[in-house]
């Protein structure tokens, strides 16, 4: 009887033992489960460290399982069934699972699960519900054992305790009371163990329901971890789009910043540039008011108040902000009510005004420019006129007076000033653009070095002349006196603006000017030039003398020691041809004059050979017409000494009229001289005409000024000479005998 409840004991313990292990097995198949599961949540690999661990334990645990349970079959059909069903969980979730997961993530690098992952996870729940119940049927299978055990072992208690009483029943009847005790013990103990059986039944309900909650736990954190890629998603939209408004503002080409209560919280690249700082965060948290001139915080603070009062934008002004090294810049400026942070801002869009201020200057400099180069023509024109009267008149007499005569000297002199005066009036007419250019394909570095002696003799001992000329120099297309002039006329004064001496420098070179030049430089066109600069070490100028320097007779030379025509002259030149000047100075350093004219691909103009010829006496009828009754009383005085024969008109009217070609009879006429500007008819308009009756008659113009574009086209047609005003008498005979010998028509100075 006892080795019968001992057996029954053992087998009790035994029940328990395969128990717990079933127990601790499950244990080990949820650590795998989770393992997988939190690997495919966060794409970490160090997450899988229990499921290697739970791998590798299992089957051993299992093996010792059916060792322990090899005399039940129940349990060795349920053990083969948790089997069955974990081969399948690793077979159709856990080793895809680890597979995709090691393809898409390298190692111990999380990630953020992908919509596959979410799903793979949520077809993995029902394969593993199949192993906790296979493990559930084997627990509940072998608390059943155990507690038929129990109760076997209760009976074989009962009845080890009779049979004591039977043989001892002699010896203990006065422990009668005592096996009631016992009884009534065992009985209390079963009751006792049906209890705990009724706990253990109410605690596997309350498990499944854990378990149900847990189910339903993971499934709401299946939707939460697609709630969280979703917003993770739209995070990483948000700061894209955040990133590329960043860029957009930064790059920007107007500053743009934002301040609150006076301070600056925001600002980009832009802003920075134009208010003088290294880069925009240096602008943060600095008083926007304190960047203003103090002459214009007033304004600045009634157009924010107008800004936060009204939630309207600020029309655009002009204000003038302070940069760090003390200067001013002048900018435009919008204001634009907005929130920031939640409280009401300004954000304030800049644009530096510099240089459109800049270029308005530039602009009303030219206008001038212009306006005095219109008026200085005319009075040219003018003084031409009566110029060409005193020179004509002066010249004849001289051919007249006898060398003994002691009135000859004086009519010299007012030769003489006359002469210089004309000089004067050229200058004028070079500085209008109205002067007759022979523009030519040049090489700019053959005109300096030709120049170069005769500059040698201009300078002073004192200053040093070094040319810098570029090898192989585009050519331009230029008049090569002219060009010359303004080599000259740069040359002497740098020469008078070093009066201690010094460095004179002529350099040349190919350069090409783009649209950002132009647009800082006013009447500029972009392309291709060549450059003449001019430089000197001299005394330098301010900025309010480079501002006049071009105007006529403007000079800071002393009385007596200039005529102011000199740089007017070279600017009227160089913007005749073409081309631009542009100055850079510095008090105390030396100033450098650019000349700019375009390059050109034509080839070089090969030079004019043989001289004039000779001036002689003539014959022929010559039409001379032309609206000044003083300066035609000259020309006819002039021609009738040298052997023509002379009619008159006034204008081309007239003139056509007395060369009948209106019907009157045709007159002989050799020569046509006319005048370019007169009224009704011009001197152009009249020779179209004349050459519809007589093609073939040579005709020579005569002007005190050029500024005229059908003279120009009239000068390329052959047969077509001129006579620039005041003319010599020599000048005016020699021009005439070209023209009627068919020699090549030259410009007449």
């Amino acid at each position: 009887m006892q080795g019968a409840q001992r057996r029954s004991e053992s087998w009790v313990r035994h029940s328990r033992e395969v128990a717990r292990g079933a127990r601790q097995a499950e244990r080990l198949a949820v650590d795998r489960e989770t393992a997988v599961r939190g690997f495919l949540l966060t794409g970490n690999a160090l997450t899988l460290a229990p499921e290697l661990a739970a791998r590798r334990a299992l089957p051993e645990l299992l093996d010792s399982l059916g060792e322990m349970t090899r005399d039940d079959a129940g349990q060795q059909r349920r053990l083969a069934a948790i089997r069955g069903a974990i081969a399948r969980w690793d077979r159709e979730f856990a080793e895809p699972a680890l597979a995709r997961g090691a393809a898409s993530s390298p190692p111990s690098t999380p990630s953020t699960p992908s919509q596959a992952d979410v799903r793979a996870r949520l077809a993995g729940k029902p394969l593993f519900d199949e192993v906790r119940a296979a493990f559930d049927a084997f627990v509940r299978a072998e608390d059943a054992v155990y507690a038929t055990q129990v109760r076997r072992n209760s009976v074989l208690r009962l009845a080890s305790g009779a049979a004591i009483l039977l043989e001892l029943m002699a010896l203990v009847l006065v422990l009668v009371w005592l096996r009631n005790r016992v009884a009534a013990q065992t009985a209390g103990l079963v009751a006792k163990q049906q209890q705990l059986e009724e706990q253990a039944v109410e605690l596997e309900v309350q498990t499944e329901e854990l378990r149900e909650a847990n189910h339903t736990l993971e499934q709401q954190a299946v939707e939460m971890e697609l709630q969280t890629t979703e917003l993770t998603a739209a995070n990483a939209s948000l700061t894209e789009s955040q990133d590329r408004y960043r860029r957009l503002v930064d790059s920007a080409p107007y500053g743009m910043l934002v301040h609150r209560d006076g301070q600056i919280v925001f600002a980009n690249a832009a802003a920075a540039h134009i208010l003088g700082f290294e880069q925009a965060d240096d602008l943060l948290r600095r008083d926007v008011y304190g960047l203003v001139h103090p002459d214009d915080r007033g304004q600045v603070r009634d157009r924010v108040r107008q800004n936060l009062d009204t939630g309207a934008a600020t029309p655009l002004a002009e204000l003038r902000m302070l940069r760090p090294d003390g200067t001013t810049v002048e900018v435009e400026t919008v204001g634009i009510p907005l929130m920031h942070d939640g409280a009401p801002a300004v954000q304030v869009v800049l644009r530096d005004a510099s240089g459109r201020k800049r270029l308005e200057a530039q602009f009303r400099q030219a206008q001038k420019m212009e306006a005095v180069g219109q008026l200085a023509g005319g009075v040219a024109h003018d003084f031409n006129n009566l110029l060409t009267v005193i020179i004509s008149y002066s010249g004849m007499l001289l051919t007249e007076l006898p060398a003994s005569d002691p009135v000859r000297a004086d009519v010299q002199e007012i030769r003489r000033a006359a002469e210089r005066a004309s000089a004067l009036t050229r200058q004028l007419l070079a500085f209008s653009r109205q002067q007759l250019l022979e523009p030519q394909v040049l090489d700019v570095n053959v005109v300096v070095r030709d120049l170069q002696r005769m500059l040698h003799r201009v300078l002073r001992e004192d200053v040093r002349l070094v040319t810098v000329l570029a090898a192989r120099l585009g050519r331009v297309y230029a008049d090569a006196g002219q060009l010359e002039q303004v080599i000259v006329n740069l040359a002497v004064n740098a020469r008078d603006a070093m009066p201690t001496g010094g460095t004179l420098t002529v350099e040349t070179a190919d350069v090409d000017l783009d649209g950002e030049y132009a647009l800082t430089h006013a009447g500029v066109t972009p392309g291709h030039y060549v450059m003449l600069a001019v430089s000197d070490t001299g005394v330098g100028m301010d900025a309010a003398t480079q501002a006049r320097i071009f105007e006529p007779f403007f000079t800071t030379k002393p009385l007596g020691h200039g005529t102011g025509l000199g740089l007017a002259t070279v600017y009227g030149i160089v913007k005749q041809s073409g081309g631009h000047v542009w100055v850079y100075s510095e008090p105390g350093v030396g100033t450098t004059f650019k000349v700019y004219l375009p390059r050109v691909s034509a080839p070089l103009t090969r030079p004019r050979s043989g001289p004039y010829p000779a001036v002689a006496r003539g014959s022929g009828t010559i039409l001379l017409v032309e609206d000044d009754e003083t300066v035609r009383r000259a020309a006819r005085r002039i021609l009738e000494q040298a052997g023509y024969q002379v009619l008159e008109a006034r204008d081309g009217a007239e003139a056509l009229r007395v060369a009948g070609t209106n019907g009157t009879g045709a007159v002989r006429v050799d020569l046509v001289i006319t005048d370019v500007v007169m009224p009704a008819m011009s001197g152009p308009e009249f020779v179209a005409a004349l050459r519809e009756a007589r093609p073939d008659v040579p005709v020579i113009f005569m002007s005190g000024y050029t500024d005229d574009a059908v003279l120009r086209q009239k000068l390329v047609e052959p047969g077509v000479a001129f006579v620039q005003k005041p003319f010599t008498p020599e000048g005016l005979a020699r021009k005439v005998g070209d023209a009627l010998s068919g020699a090549p028509p030259q410009v007449e100075p």
